[in-house]
C-alpha cells in the first residue's frame, strides 16, 4: 500500500489484510476495521491500527481506507441526475460496501470466514456502520458490528435529505471557484489540490451520511427507532469524556439546554450544574452525553428491544496528564483494541501519556473480549471477567479503568433518562 505521506490521490480504497497463518490451513472469523476521523480525515497507514496482535489471537484483520470529505460525502444536483439510482453523497460508504464486498469475495484466501465478518470501528467509523447496519445494501452481508464512540443519532454527522445535501454541496461547491450550479465537466476539472484546500479540518453535516435512497433509504436513527435494522450482535459504547476531538466546549450551556429540551430543560439543568472527577467539566459532561453516551445507550435499548443481543461499555482511562483539552479521550479505545495503545503518544498533535504496565494490562482484556466477539457474537470467555448483556431497565455495562473492567449498571442514568425522553418528545412532534 503507498504510503499516505508519499501520494494524495482520490483512489484511496486500499485495504490491510493479517492472518493468523501464511499456510492457510484454517478458516477464522474476519474483523474488518472502519476508521474514524469524521468523515473528513483519518485512515488506516497509522501505527494505532496495525492488526498484527489482534490477528496473533486467531482472527483475520482487515482496515480499509475510504474516500473522504468532498471526496466521499459530497452531494449535487448534477451528481444525483447522473446517477442511475439517482443518488449522490454516499460515495464513501459505497466504499465501505466495495470493501466489504471485496472481503466476502476474496478474504477465504486469506484464511478468513465469509460467514463470519465482523464489522468495526471507531467514531465516524462507527456512525458509518450503524448506517450500514440500516442499508439494503448490505443486508445478510456481516455477522456482527462493533460501534465505539459513534451513535445513528449523532448533532454532527446528521444525516441530510438528498435534496438538503444537494443545496448543501452546490454552496460547498462555491469554495472551490466554481459556480453552485457548475456542470460536471466543470466540477471535476478543479483539481484535488484545490478541494483539498477548502475541505473544513472538522466534521461538517453536509459532508457526510445522506438520506439518499439508494445506500441510506431512511435515516439510520428512525431505523433503529422502529427496529428495521440488520439483526446481529452488537457491541457498543463511549468515553468517559468523549466530546468532538479538537473543538473547544461548548459555552451558554443553559442555552443549549433550554434550546435541545424545551419544556423538560428545567429537569436538564440540574443534572448540568457542577464539575465531576469523571466526566469532566458540566460543558464536557453535556457534549458527551448528547451527542456519544445517551445516543449509544438510546441506540442499545432499541437493538435489544428487536432481539437482538449488545454489549455496552465506557471507557474510562483517564489520561494522565490530559492530550485534550477537558480530558478529552475519545477514539484512545482503538489503540487499547488493537494492541498499540502506546503509539498515540508519538503524535506531534496530542501531549504524551503516561502509560503504565496496568495500560498494558487492559489492553490486553480489551482485546480479549473484542477477539471473543468476533468468534462467537458473545465477548464473554474463559480468562476475563462477566460482561453482563444490556437490557432495560439495569442497563448493564463493562467500564474499562486503568485497573481492569469493573461491571456497572445504569450509566448516567439520570442524564440518559431524560436524554432519551426527550428524543422520544422531538419525533412524536414531528
Amino acid at each position: 500500500m503507498p504510503n499516505a505521506a508519499e501520494i494524495s490521490s482520490e483512489d484511496c480504497l486500499f485495504l490491510k489484510v493479517w492472518s493468523p497463518e501464511c499456510r492457510i490451513t484454517t478458516t477464522r472469523p474476519v474483523l474488518l476495521w472502519i476508521p474514524g476521523g469524521g468523515n473528513i480525515n483519518g485512515g488506516t497507514s497509522e501505527a494505532r491500527h496495525d492488526g498484527e496482535h489482534l490477528a496473533r489471537r486467531g482472527v483475520v484483520v482487515v482496515t480499509i481506507n475510504y474516500r473522504l470529505g468532498s471526496f466521499g460525502f459530497f452531494s449535487h444536483p448534477a451528481l444525483t441526475r447522473e446517477s442511475p439510482h439517482k443518488a449522490s453523497g454516499n460515495q464513501g460508504l459505497l466504499d465501505q460496501v466495495a470493501a466489504l464486498e471485496w472481503v466476502r469475495a476474496n478474504i477465504g484466501r486469506f484464511g478468513g470466514d465469509t460467514n463470519a465478518i465482523t464489522l468495526a470501528g471507531v467514531s465516524a467509523g462507527a456512525i458509518d456502520i450503524s448506517a450500514l447496519m440500516t442499508s439494503p445494501l448490505t443486508q445478510n452481508k456481516f455477522r456482527r458490528a462493533i460501534m465505539q464512540s459513534g451513535a445513528s443519532r449523532n448533532p454532527i454527522s446528521g444525516p441530510l435529505s438528498l435534496s438538503d445535501a444537494e443545496q448543501r454541496g452546490a454552496s460547498h461547491a462555491a469554495t472551490w471557484g466554481v459556480s453552485p450550479d457548475a456542470s460536471l465537466p466543470q466540477l471535476r476539472a478543479v483539481p484535488a489540490s484545490q478541494i483539498l484546500k477548502a475541505q473544513p479540518v472538522r466534521p461538517v453535516v453536509h459532508l457526510n451520511v445522506t438520506v439518499d435512497g439508494y445506500v441510506v433509504t431512511q435515516a439510520p436513527d428512525e431505523v433503529f427507532a422502529r427496529g428495521a435494522q440488520h439483526r446481529v450482535p452488537i457491541i457498543m459504547g463511549s468515553a468517559a469524556r468523549d466530546f468532538t476531538p479538537g473543538a473547544a466546549p461548548p459555552t451558554g450551556l443553559e442555552s443549549l439546554i433550554e434550546q435541545a429540551y424545551g419544556p423538560l430543560a428545567s429537569r436538564g439543568r440540574p443534572l448540568y450544574a457542577a464539575n465531576d472527577p469523571m466526566y469532566g467539566s458540566a460543558e464536557v459532561q453535556w457534549a458527551t452525553d448528547t451527542s456519544f453516551r445517551c445516543p449509544a445507550h438510546m441506540q442499545l435499548g432499541q437493538h435489544v428491544a428487536a432481539g437482538n443481543a449488545a454489549f455496552a461499555y465506557e471507557f474510562a482511562r483517564l489520561p494522565v496528564p490530559e492530550i485534550q483539552p477537558g480530558g478529552n479521550i475519545h477514539g484512545l479505545d482503538g489503540g487499547y483494541v488493537f494492541g498499540t495503545f502506546a503509539e498515540r503518544a508519538q503524535g506531534t498533535k496530542l501531549r504524551p501519556m503516561h502509560f503504565t504496565p496496568a495500560d498494558a494490562t487492559l489492553s490486553d482484556v480489551m482485546q480479549q473480549y473484542w477477539i471473543n466477539f468476533v468468534k462467537t457474537g458473545d465477548p464473554n470467555g474463559s480468562g476475563v471477567p462477566a460482561w453482563a448483556a444490556f437490557r432495560d431497565p439495569a442497563r448493564a455495562y463493562l467500564q474499562f479503568v486503568e485497573t481492569g473492567p469493573v461491571a456497572k449498571d445504569g450509566l448516567r442514568r439520570a442524564q440518559c433518562d431524560l436524554y432519551i425522553e426527550n428524543m422520544n418528545r422531538v419525533s412524536r412532534s414531528r
